[in-house]
């Protein structure tokens, strides 16, 4: 009972570092533990918030971060999905192969996530149009319906 106790506190006090790097808008920071931590939750949490800091405070290192991010084949895919979806807020055109190849290797609801990704990119870039164009017909209903109403 003392273990899960110790263990619980152990994982918050991770979380608080992260929700701290976060406050301070520590990119560089976030995307550390985006590249390194050997936990899921930790990696999520640092994704989810950096999608939060402006665009302007990403640098190449960061953009970089979420791109390997959404390449890893290693990674879980609900993690890949927050990763593309950042890089879309941040206009992060260089991204776009590598999400559309994301979205071959992961479930549905991991795609959405690519697909909100994809389409703040799409008005510069002609293949993120095209998979757009593609999801139209994709079995998934909620990918399907958001590639419609894109247009």
């Amino acid at each position: 009972m003392i273990f899960w106790i110790f263990l619980a506190c152990f994982g918050n006090r991770h979380i608080r570092k992260v929700q701290s790097l976060a406050a301070s808008e520590d990119i560089e920071a976030l995307s550390e533990i985006l590249l390194n931590s050997s936990q899921s939750y930790l990696r999520e949490e640092a994704i989810r918030s950096m999608s939060h800091i402006s665009a302007y405070s990403w640098t190449t290192h960061s953009r970089t971060a979420a791109i390997e991010c959404v390449a890893s084949e290693k990674e879980h895919c609900s993690i890949r999905g927050y990763c593309a979806e950042a890089l879309g807020k941040v206009q992060a055109v260089e991204a776009v192969d590598t999400i559309v190849s994301a979205m071959e290797q992961c479930d549905s609801e991991s795609r959405y996530w690519m697909l909100l990704g994809l389409e703040p990119l799409a008005a510069e870039s002609s293949l993120a149009q095209a998979q757009i164009a593609a999801l139209e017909n994709d079995v998934d209903i909620f990918i399907r319906t958001r590639a419609r109403n894109w247009r």
